[in-house]
């Protein structure tokens, strides 16, 4: 037997044992085999005890799928009239569970998010079955704590394409024009209501979309029937436009404190409407910076220049840049060749063009929204008043150049106190990686790390040096620490000084 059949053997009796020890707890509290092809167990689950001292059950299918435990087995309760039929008796106080919030189209639960699987939760056959408990009595009590989720196109099929906004609660009641970018359509201006002859109003063109909002959702919307519903008193003019060709509809909605947004699509059908939904995704200015640093505010208000914007000095912007910084200037005298796009941000359609320009280009495309000023400089450091000059617009210069000149006097400017500055910097093609502060802190620098021996390099045309051969990952993790630490430095946080870290064992860097 192949490495690759004894794997996948070993996979598969974890799943059998997994299996039976899920059937052995079910078969324990009295739950039944009724499908032994799609492996389905039913059981009455305890919920609740009524004021009047009565037990409330509900009936539920738990199917467990072949990759189980590695696979959330599908939970589905049962109407009362199905656990009547199915029981064979009137089950006293029996709770048929509501299709409102967290319950998939298919009818099965929805237990677990996601999001949250440091473990799998469902493994533990107790645990799964607390948790269906927990699920039905919120589901009774009508979801008092539940969180205000706001993922609604859950509950509906997917047309797989994406709608983005800014701000649609502003032309609510209106039909707006659906631009398309991309792969994408953007909710953009009112469009004008279309007039045919002797100025009758006329069908809507393709491309539009009526906005309506329908504030607090006590359910989600599920097909035309709840859509109507949602809309209440909007339904009248909700029937008109769509008589009109509106097949577009973009829905504002709240549940509790929380604001959602909801973009659908409508097609006709023999016995009504079809209603899908779009991925709708936020595009105003918070929403972009969100996922920023978290006092992004403040470093919205700051500037630091970036010495150096190569393999670590381009990646180290764009993660300043990503963060929020309000201001960066880039200064480097290399241009970008072929060989450079492996360990560096940006890509081959960059290629000649000066590295300043080509990682300024490269973090506004990928932010074109953000209002941060990105500046450069096509040179290099070669005279202490260059390096002196560095600090004259700026709160931290930092120099990733590996360049013994430029870092020699960035760091004797900083110590004559032009300002402050960190060096940023990949050891033996990738055994350590190290930030120094200037001036350095009153602890002392760091000792020298005992570097192993480094192979002879490769040398390259246009090169007077050997190639580096220090790891795509040894560069982008200098430059997420180098990034740490200005960071930390002009928001004046408290941390040690200095930072090295071995990312290899001593004598394994080949």
């Amino acid at each position: 037997m192949t490495y690759e059949q004894d794997a996948s053997e070993a996979l598969r009796l974890s799943c059998v044992e997994a299996t039976d020890r899920l059937i052995d707890a079910l078969a324990v509290r009295g739950f039944q085999q009724v499908d032994d092809v799609s492996e389905t167990w039913r059981g009455v689950l305890h919920i609740d005890v009524d004021p009047d001292g009565v037990d409330v059950h509900t009936l539920i299918d738990v199917q467990i799928p072949a990759d189980y435990p590695y696979a959330q087995p599908k939970i589905t309760p049962l109407s009362s009239a199905a656990a009547m039929t199915r029981a064979g008796s009137d089950l006293s106080r029996y709770y048929e569970a509501s299709s409102t919030w967290h319950r998939e189209p298919s009818g099965h639960l929805c237990l677990f998010e996601h999001a949250d699987h440091s473990r799998l939760p469902w493994a533990d056959a107790g645990d799964l079955l607390e948790q269906v408990q927990a699920w039905l009595r919120e589901d009774r009590a009508g979801w008092p704590t539940g969180a205000p989720a706001l993922d609604l196109e859950r509950y509906l099929s997917s047309t797989g394409e994406v709608v983005l906004f800014d701000d649609p609660r502003s032309v609510a009641g209106k039909v707006v024009h659906l631009k398309r970018r991309g792969s994408v359509w953007v909710v953009d201006l009112p469009a004008k209501v279309p007039r045919g002859r002797r100025g009758v109003k006329a069908r809507w063109s393709p491309g539009v979309a009526l906005v309506l909002d329908v504030g607090e959702l006590d359910r989600p919307i599920r097909d035309w029937p709840s859509l109507l519903d949602a809309a209440g008193e909007q339904a009248h003019h909700l029937h008109r436009e769509v008589a009109s060709g509106i097949r577009e509809l973009v829905l504002t909605y709240r549940r509790g404190s929380a604001a959602g947004v909801l973009a659908l699509r409508l097609r006709p059908t023999a016995s009504g409407w079809t209603v899908k939904a779009h991925t709708a995704a936020p595009r105003d200015t918070a929403s972009l910076t969100r996922r920023a640093h978290p006092k992004r505010n403040i470093l919205a208000q700051l500037a630091i220049t970036v010495v150096g914007v190569g393999a670590i000095g381009s990646v180290l912007t764009d993660l300043l840049h990503r963060s929020g910084v309000g201001r960066l200037h880039l200064v480097d005298p290399d241009i970008v060749l072929p060989g450079n796009v492996i360990r560096h941000l940006v890509g081959a359609d960059q290629v000649g063009k000066p590295k300043v320009t080509a990682v300024a280009h490269t973090v506004r495309s990928a932010r074109p929204e953000s209002d941060q000023n990105v500046t450069t400089e096509h040179g290099r450091i070669t005279s202490l008043q260059a390096a002196r000059d560095l600090f004259r617009t700026c709160d931290l210069v930092v120099d990733a150049t590996a360049d013994s000149t430029a870092s020699t006097l960035i760091g004797a400017a900083a110590r004559a106190g032009a300002g402050r500055a960190i060096s940023v910097c990949v050891l033996a093609d990738g055994y350590a990686i190290r930030v120094d502060h200037w001036p350095e802190p009153s602890t002392g620098t760091l000792a020298a790390p005992v570097l192993p021996p480094v192979q002879s390099g490769t040398y390259e045309t246009g090169c007077s040096s050997p190639i580096s051969t220090t790891p795509p990952a040894a560069a982008w993790e200098a430059a997420a620490l180098g990034a740490r630490h200005a960071i930390d430095v002009v928001l004046g946080i408290s941390s040690r000084a200095s930072e090295q870290r071995i990312l290899h064992a001593q004598g394994t860097l080949r």
